[in-house]
Parts: structure tokens; sequence; C-alpha cells
């Protein structure tokens, strides 16, 4: 369930929680989503349920479960072959730091589960997708699969899949007149919560290597 709205007339987006928009704007108001910017109504506040907001009927958010086509929003982005070799090489080099840093959204990821999302970069050819800084890849990643299964053996109670915000016009899904990417956003199954993380464009290596870099 999504617990925060901005009010479409505030144009920094500032995120309410929904105890407070419901005393603030009361709960006939609606609000809008920050994934999708498109209106979200206030629902359950007169059930037992969390009071949450919702999407209407025809909303296309992806974080909407019926909505989520993990792929499509790369299909339409512009590529540059030439770009695909140093992406490779990157994500190659930093392969480790790319793990330890999926494993900070998705506990106990295998490797086996990191094999799959390259597998489907692959296919997908995020490698070539023109103005993405090498640092957005891992989070570039965490989008490349439907979703992430739960796992009691994994210690993961719950199945989730990851949506990178808002679904990008084309030619503007990086960084386009500062309206770089600021979060991803976790959607937890079957309860639909959403939250999001903080997008932090550095990729540390892990702290064994450091001190292997020390020692050499």
């Amino acid at each position: 369930m999504n617990v925060y709205a901005y009010d479409p007339n505030d144009p920094t987006k500032k995120p309410i929680h929904i105890d407070d928009w419901v005393v603030e704007y009361g709960p006939n108001t609606d609000g809008c989503c920050r994934i999708c910017d498109t209106e979200v109504y206030v629902k359950g506040d007169k059930s037992q349920k969390q009071t949450h907001f919702a999407h209407y009927r025809d909303s296309g958010c992806p974080t909407v479960v019926e909505n989520h086509k993990p792929y499509d929003r790369f299909k339409n982005l512009p590529r540059d072959p030439a770009l695909a070799e140093s992406a490779k090489e990157w994500a190659f080099q930093n392969i480790e730091s790319i793990y330890e840093k999926l494993k900070k959204f998705v506990k106990a990821l295998t490797w086996l589960e990191l094999h799959g999302l390259l597998e489907t970069a692959r296919r997908e050819d995020i490698w070539s997708l023109k103005g993405m800084p090498h640092d957005y890849i891992p989070y570039v990643l965490l989008t490349c699969t439907t979703k992430f299964e739960a796992n009691k053996k994994f210690g993961r109670a719950k199945s989730c899949f990851f949506v990178l915000e808002p679904s990008p016009e084309s030619g503007e899904f990086w960084n386009s007149e500062g309206l770089q990417k600021q979060y991803i956003w976790e959607v937890t199954l079957p309860s639909k919560d959403v939250v999001h993380h903080e997008i932090k464009l550095e990729t540390p290596e892990p702290w064994y290597m450091k001190r292997v870099h020390e020692l050499l």
C-alpha cells in the first residue's frame, strides 16, 4: 500500500503521509502519486484496513501489479551501440561491488539471481542506453526481473519488485534539465506496500577489497 502522496498544487511534490493528508485535506481530496504523477484517492478510511492511497482503475502506474511490465520501459529509449562495451566493462570490473549493493535491497541475493538479472540486461540491451551513468547500473539491474521471489531459506519473507521513477519520456530517462532520478521504488507482494529508496550514485568497493589494496 502506498501511504504517501503529494499535493497537485505543490511544485516541489513534497510527500505527505496518509495520516497527515486526512487531517489536512480530508478523506475526499485526491492527491498525486509520486511515481506516475496521476491522481490517487484515500482508501480504507472507513474500514479496519490501513488507510492508504489507491490508484484509479485506468491508472498505468507501474507499481500496480497488473501494470507491472518491467522491460517495456527500456524498449523505446535511445541507444548507442558504441556505449555498450564501456558499460559492460565497468560492470565486470565492479561486479562484486554491484552484488554487495544489490544485497542491501534484496536480502540474501544469490549469485544465481544476479546471473538472471544480467541475462535480462543482455536480452534487453540495457548496456547501450544513452545518457546512463555507470553508477545507475545496479538500480537498472534491480528492475530486470518481474519479481524477487520470497524464500524462507534466504530469510526473505515476501516477494517484491522494483520500479525506477517515474516512467520516462523518450530521451529523458536519466538526467535531462535537472530531472535526475532520485528514488527507486520497492513494491512488496502480496501486500502491495510501496516504499522508496534514495538513489546514491556511488558504487564503493566491498570492505574486504579495500583491505586487500592496503595489504598489497
